[in-house]
């Protein structure tokens, strides 16, 4: 499973609709924020496919983003990480090589609260 990092602006959506997409699609297994505009997802799909998913949710949601609209977001594959985050955002990050998304999910749920679809 790549390790997936998702940033946006405020013009591109804002925080619940961007966790509102992130728990209606299937194929996001499970994500965590600690940090504003910045979503670190575990998915099993590539970042061109979340990108057009994301982008699909946005027009069906009447906020296209395109060229006029001024927003800007981006899904980026990462390798390797550093820095200071919370203990959840790690254990997030480590173990998406792991075979364990179970685990992690119930983890989530215990700390996160996530809106209604």
């Amino acid at each position: 499973m790549p390790k997936i990092v998702f940033v946006h602006d405020s013009e591109a959506a804002t925080a619940e609709e961007i966790k509102h997409f992130l728990n209606a699609r299937p194929e996001v297994t499970y994500w965590v924020t600690m940090v504003p505009k910045v979503y670190f997802i575990g998915s099993d799909e590539n970042v061109t496919t979340l990108s057009e998913l994301f982008q699909d949710y946005m027009r069906k949601n009447g906020r296209p983003i395109d060229e006029t609209s001024g927003g800007r977001y981006a899904f980026l594959e990462f390798t390797s990480s550093h820095g200071w985050l919370n203990k959840v955002v790690w254990s997030a990050i480590d173990e998406v090589d792991s075979s364990r998304p179970a685990a992690l999910s119930d983890l989530f749920k215990r700390y996160l609260e996530k809106p209604p679809q």
